[in-house]
């Protein structure tokens, strides 16, 4: 068999590293086993051959036998088997093309599903609890065809990148600035933050746009869990540049909607990205904020993952100009 020796460092010493690559396509001819690459996922997440056998439900020597028979296809060496399983070089690229494989086998199985009841495949579209199911929807709508079904999922914004492996989720939407790690990302508009107040405390302020220095004497309203609309750490600190630094009130009761917050408490308020207008019947008011600070809306995905309809959807919003927060209203 005939081999080369592919040098990644531009210099030899400490750090370079050479790969064996096996020059008679064995690996192009043999299709890779998803069973072995789910296997070899979970050794490079848990890190450890013993914990992630367990895991797996094999024994040891069975998984430290598929881990060899994958490195002999693949010609390559996976782990540097020093303090735990390492993956090396090799091994982190095939470690973010496996998520990728493993997402599209289990979105080919909804696929061919729902082709043998005669219905057009789903596209899922995850949104995270801070945003709205509308504007994950405003985005996309236009994008698809109106006979194709579309699924909105609320997904925790630490689960994106799980639901997205398992082929729950082709794109998903949320606040953050840049794309979670591992996802590929495009920031696709933005969303202006408003005020939600108790209706009675809206009427003493006597105003439909409020400034900060207006929220003086009241308490920003915050709940330790996903359900806020706005990431306390950035308007907070946007406060501060603006000279205001608000008093901060956790609520006890998680898994309200921000726009209700205000009813968990007396005298406050809670930055929502809700709608100007009233809310529980007359008890919320949400006014607008003069003192303008936005919210980033971040479109995410698997790289290398999409298929069929998602990935015209992706070109879409790849090639879109950040939206005005007027036009995700």
């Amino acid at each position: 068999m005939m081999s080369t020796r592919l040098d990644r460092s531009p210099t030899s010493g400490p750090g370079r590293e050479t790969v064996d690559i096996g020059l008679d396509d064995r690996a192009r001819r043999h299709p890779l086993d998803l069973r072995r690459l789910e296997q070899f996922v979970t050794v490079v997440e848990v890190g450890s051959l013993t914990d992630a056998a367990t895991e797996l439900g094999v024994t040891q020597q069975a998984l430290s036998a598929a881990i060899r028979t994958l490195e002999k296809q693949l010609c390559v060496t996976l782990f540097v088997r020093t303090r735990g399983m390492q993956p090396s070089a090799a091994g982190i690229r095939l470690y973010e093309a496996a998520q990728a494989l493993l997402a599209g086998a289990s979105r080919t199985v909804r696929d061919v599903q729902a082709a043998a009841r005669g219905h057009a495949a789903a596209l899922s579209i995850g949104y995270t609890p801070a945003m709205k199911a509308i504007h994950a929807y405003d985005l996309v709508a236009e994008l698809v065809p109106r006979d194709v079904p579309l699924e909105l999922i609320r997904v925790e914004s630490t689960a994106i990148r799980e639901q997205m492996a398992a082929g729950d989720v082709d794109i998903a939407f949320c606040h953050d600035a840049l794309p979670p790690e591992g996802l590929a990302g495009k920031l696709v508009g933005v969303l202006p933050i408003n005020v939600a107040l108790r209706t009675e405390d809206a009427a003493r302020i006597g105003r439909d746009r409020v400034g900060l220095s207006d929220l003086a004497g009241l308490t920003m309203i915050r709940c330790r869990s996903d359900g806020e609309s706005v990431d306390p750490g950035r308007v907070l600190a946007r406060c501060r540049e603006l000279g205001f630094d608000p008093d901060v009130e956790n609520i006890r009761c998680l898994g309200l909607e921000a726009v209700s917050m205000p009813l968990a408490t007396t005298q406050g308020f809670a930055f929502v990205s809700d709608e100007v207008g009233v809310y529980f019947r007359g008890r919320v008011t949400v006014v607008g904020l003069r003192d303008e600070i936005v919210l980033p809306v971040q479109a995410v995905w698997l790289r290398e993952s999409v298929q069929g309809l998602a990935v015209d959807v992706i070109t879409s919003l790849r090639s879109a100009v950040a939206t005005p927060s007027s036009d995700l209203r």
